[in-house]
């Protein structure tokens, strides 16, 4: 018998979760697989910091996170 597991994506930088509705501040539970990555606010400001505006460029959907660099 296969077992799935539910992993929470969470921002590295902010602790929001990516759910249905977007990025959220939620707590996770300590039992949750937990798998790290940047939400758009957050990668876009990355991404302005370290002079990699270019490849932000590259993501058009990233752009209206609506994020001050």
């Amino acid at each position: 018998m296969a077992t799935h597991r539910i992993f929470k994506t969470v921002c590295c930088v902010c602790h929001r979760q990516k759910g249905k509705n977007g990025w959220e501040r939620k707590t996770t539970l300590p039992c949750t697989n937990v798998s790290h990555g940047y939400c758009p606010e957050c990668y876009r400001k990355m991404m302005i910091r370290y002079g990699l505006a270019s490849t932000f460029e590259r993501f058009p959907e990233l752009q209206g996170s609506g994020a001050a660099g």
